[in-house]
């Protein structure tokens, strides 16, 4: 979860002497500029992780948009942290978060169809009343299939007749007898 604007956080700060992670030593220094406002005193000091790593707890009024945590110790050891907030997550949108996280989810978004409704729906859709030419029944699926012969399957002409064959390249999928009977028959996009 990202940072949020006015909510206490702790920073971890990496101190270095002379390019080598080191522990700050005391009397230590911690001030933090929030937003740009300059770097006052940290209300909180400086807690030692070990190994040049300390961590700052700021408080809610320390975390602003953003900022940063500047610790600096007696011996030259310093170390510098920036962070970010944001300030649009709240109490009530967590709640809501975690009711979607526990599958309860509002009716409109329940009711959102899943791909696989989706890709039902587009197979059996019934392009007829769309094409003046299409066959009662044809479905977007064999239009698919038909429009991307040469991808999806084949098509062939035998004599008077027109076949679309499914994916496979066998199974034919629809029949089409063509017009005017022996040809010339010209070929045009949709």
């Amino acid at each position: 979860m990202a940072w949020q604007i006015g909510v206490s956080q702790t920073v971890p700060v990496i101190c270095y002497l002379e390019g080598v992670e080191t522990a700050p030593t005391a009397p230590i220094t911690t001030t933090v500029n929030v937003a740009g406002a300059g770097f006052d005193a940290a209300t909180n000091d400086a807690t030692d992780e070990a190994d040049g790593a300390v961590s700052v707890v700021l408080t809610d009024a320390e975390v602003g948009a953003w900022g940063f945590v500047r610790v600096e110790g007696a011996n030259g050891s310093i170390g510098l942290q920036s962070y970010t907030a944001e300030g649009d997550y709240t109490v009530a949108r967590a709640e809501n978060l975690d009711e979607l996280d526990a599958g309860n989810l509002p009716a409109e978004v329940a009711a959102v169809p899943t791909a696989a409704q989706n890709a039902t729906a587009v197979q059996e859709f019934d392009a007829a009343p769309y094409e003046a030419t299409a066959d009662t029944g044809t479905r977007a699926i064999e239009l698919l299939c038909a429009s991307r012969g040469a991808v999806a399957g084949r098509m062939s002409v035998a004599g008077d007749v027109l076949t679309i064959y499914e994916v496979d390249g066998v199974t034919p999928m629809e029949t089409y007898t063509l017009t005017p009977a022996g040809g010339p028959y010209t070929a045009r996009t949709p």
